[in-house]
C-alpha cells in the first residue's frame, strides 16, 4: 500500500480528483489542514511570542572558535 498526500486549495479540482479516484476504485480520505485545535494553537502562539532567554546559551563566538579548531589530519604535518 502507498499513501499519497496532496494539498489542494481549489474545490473544483478537488471534486474532479475525488471523482477520478472513486472511478478507479481507490479509497480516499479527506482531512482539513487545520488539524490543530484553536486552544492549542493559541497556546503555541503565546509561547512563541513570549520568546526565550539567550543567557543560557553562552558566548557564540567562543563556541565557534572551539568547534573550528584545526584537528590533526593524516599525512598533513
Amino acid at each position: 500500500m502507498t499513501r499519497v498526500t496532496l494539498d489542494i486549495n481549489d474545490n473544483n479540482k478537488l471534486k474532479r480528483l475525488l471523482n477520478f479516484v472513486q472511478e478507479l476504485g481507490i479509497s480516499a480520505q479527506q482531512e482539513p489542514i487545520s488539524l490543530i485545535k484553536e486552544e492549542e494553537r493559541k497556546k503555541w502562539i503565546e509561547i512563541i511570542q513570549k520568546g526565550v532567554s539567550f543567557s543560557s546559551f553562552g558566548d557564540a563566538s567562543e563556541y565557534q572558535r572551539e568547534i573550528r579548531k584545526d584537528r590533526k589530519l593524516p599525512f598533513r604535518d
